[in-house]
């Protein structure tokens, strides 16, 4: 049998979010120790995906060690009672990745860019091909793999943050009375909130 998860998702959220689900959560006040046993099978999942995708070699040291859980904080208060949220995030040091390197006679004389900030983002969405004369491929030197290549100019994204949204609601989301969210796309982390 095949599950639906984006329609699961959907469920659990417009239940929580509607009258009859607020009323049954309103008066439940998730323990902390809860929120952060929600936020680490959310982390785990995560990891597992990131694994599990066409890109997993090249950031498997993220997944293993970069995914970050925060405490819970406060995110606001909703029919008098004080709502909370986790922010499950990638360690911002481990993100950024140089551009290709120019190699001439041998010697590293440069960079074909500026690189890239977020290789997480790049890799999870992917990236279309654009039929514009300012996309250009690009040959350099790959110094973790010891090669040249040509960049490609497109790219299928691996959709691990939104397969781990959904897979947690789905699976989670009543066990521990909240839901997961992708925020802030600029940021690229993901939010569990009661």
């Amino acid at each position: 049998m095949q599950i639906n998860f984006d329609s699961i998702t959907e469920k659990t959220k417009k239940y929580i979010e509607s009258d009859e689900g607020q009323d049954l959560v309103s008066g439940i006040a998730i323990p902390e120790e809860m929120m952060l046993e929600a936020a680490d099978k959310l982390a785990t999942i995560l990891s597992r995906n990131i694994h599990a995708g066409q890109y997993g070699q090249s950031i498997n040291k993220i997944a293993d060690t970069g995914i970050m859980i925060s405490r819970p904080v406060k995110s606001g208060i909703y029919k008098g009672r004080t709502t909370w949220a986790i922010d499950i995030s990638f360690n911002p040091s481990m993100l950024h990745r140089d551009s290709l390197e120019i190699l001439r006679k041998g010697r590293i004389v440069g960079h074909t860019g500026e690189g890239i900030d977020n290789i997480m983002s790049l890799l999870d969405t992917g990236f279309p091909y654009a039929d514009d004369a300012q996309m250009k491929s690009v040959r350099g030197y790959w110094r973790s793999r010891w090669t040249t290549i040509k960049t490609p100019l497109e790219r299928a994204g691996d959709h691990f943050m939104y397969d781990t949204v959904n897979e947690f609601n789905a699976l989670y989301g009543q066990d521990y009375f909240c839901y997961a969210t992708i925020e802030a796309p600029k940021e690229y982390y993901m939010r569990i909130s009661d």
